[in-house]
């Protein structure tokens, strides 16, 4: 049932449950960035869309595209 479970150690749970995640945030970051993508499309104010992308690059700076 649990073959090889208790054979890994307390690193490698670690290090696995750490890639989980990754993947996960970035399946979430991709979803995030298509959303958004497709409100900035659907926007027509020129104003509001200004202000949107401007607090976008500064809120997303640090973030891969």
């Amino acid at each position: 049932l649990n073959a090889g479970f208790d054979d890994t150690t307390l690193i490698e749970h670690s290090k696995i449950s750490l890639q989980i995640i990754k993947d996960e945030l970035s399946e979430i970051w991709t979803k995030t960035k298509a959303a958004y993508d497709k409100c900035v499309k659907a926007n027509k104010n020129e104003d509001s869309l200004a202000a949107v992308k401007a607090k976008q690059a500064t809120i997303f700076k640090d973030y891969p595209s």
